[in-house]
């Protein structure tokens, strides 16, 4: 297993037989050493992912991710986190994930494609895994009002918020970043949500002859302008009344643009 050493400034902490490298401070680095050693691919990992597959278009077709990938996904998103996509390197995230280079460049191709892969795996904790119960079980605004919530309260976490002004301030210098960051994110959330409100549409509940737009303005509706002013800082002090407000306004707005009443 490997130790977490927190890095500050005048201070080392350091077990027998450990290394680590400088970091800035307050962040968090996983030692290297006999407790953290990094097992190698194996023969047939590596002919499975070594290939030039893109694990980021694997995860966007719905394949699960297996243990070793999920591990590097997670230590990718933690070292962004910590470090901001530039600061962050290919060596740290193999670190923290406790696995070789050659591991994580034989499941993703690039540093832009595990941001992407970090990027969609955070998407996920949108989406409710019960989408077929939720339609079935309740009325057409409800099924709206359900997943508008999940979804709102997803993209307010301080983590997600993160994430976006990572990819925000990078885009300027890396434009491939902010391309990143629309294609699995936003992009990624119309596909899933589109057929949703395609269904809906069928049971009669709206007028939708273009679902993908329609997610899109239901997006809008259903976060701004309170994610635009969490994200710059300007929160409210009762965060789940103003979500609540948030959601029936999104919720009254779409069915007066899509209604069929």
């Amino acid at each position: 297993m490997h130790r977490i050493l927190w890095l500050t400034a005048g201070k080392r902490e350091q077990g027998p037989g450990q290394t680590f490298r400088r970091a800035p401070f307050g962040a968090i680095l996983m030692a290297s050493g006999p407790e953290g050693r990094k097992r190698r691919e194996t023969p047939s990992e590596e002919k499975k992912w070594g290939k030039g597959i893109s694990m980021s278009e694997a995860a966007a077709a719905g394949e699960a991710l297996d243990e070793k990938t999920e591990a590097i996904v997670d230590a990718a998103r933690k070292t962004f986190l910590t470090r901001g996509f530039d600061g962050a390197s290919m060596d740290q995230i193999a670190l923290v994930a406790g696995v070789s280079k050659r591991t994580v460049y034989n499941r993703f191709r690039s540093k832009e494609e595990l941001f992407g892969a970090a990027i969609m795996e955070s998407c996920k904790d949108y989406l409710p895994v019960d989408v077929d119960d939720i339609e079935a079980s309740l009325p057409p605004d409800e099924v709206i009002r359900a997943l508008g919530r999940q979804f709102l309260c997803g993209v307010l976490k301080p983590e997600a918020l993160s994430l976006r002004r990572i990819a925000s301030f990078e885009a300027g210098r890396n434009p491939a970043i902010g391309k990143t960051y629309l294609e699995h994110g936003a992009e990624w959330m119309v596909k899933k949500c589109a057929p949703i409100l395609a269904r809906l549409a069928v049971r009669g509940a709206y007028r939708i002859d273009n679902p993908e737009e329609a997610v899109w303005q239901l997006g809008a509706l259903l976060t701004e302008p309170l994610y635009t002013r969490v994200l710059l800082g300007g929160g409210p002090d009762d965060m789940d009344a103003a979500i609540d407000r948030q959601i029936e306004r999104g919720v009254t707005a779409f069915k007066k643009i899509y209604g069929t009443k």
